[in-house]
């Protein structure tokens, strides 16, 4: 399923600027000790709209996220409570991972 109207799309959210951009509510991550995950999207109303599960798992230098057997990895870096994530991802739906991500994600609680 294609997302964006044009193949030479940039989305770039400053910190603040995310609901503006993007038209949505931060992502809501909780990882589990026992290796499974969940996110949580949310629309600007604060309805869900979509909930992704998986397992995840380290490799390398890597976070490696598994969601209906689709494998994506994340290089990331920690710095207190940030984590900064570097991936190639099918971020327009085209089928192939080339489209870049750098994004942050910010620890709210244990």
């Amino acid at each position: 399923m294609k997302r964006l109207e044009k193949e030479d799309s940039i989305l770039h959210a400053k910190e603040g600027e995310w609901e503006k951009v993007l038209k949505i509510k931060p992502i809501l991550s909780e990882f589990k000790d026992d290796g499974t995950f969940k996110a949580q999207y949310s629309n600007l109303d604060e309805e869900i709209i979509k909930e992704d599960e998986g397992k995840w798992f380290i490799r390398n230098d890597s976070l490696v996220i598994v969601i209906d057997g689709n494998e994506t990895t994340y290089h990331f870096t920690v710095n207190n409570d940030r984590v900064i994530y570097k991936a190639h991802l099918d971020w327009d739906g085209e089928g192939h991972k080339n489209d870049f991500y750098d994004g942050v994600q910010i620890k709210v609680k244990e």
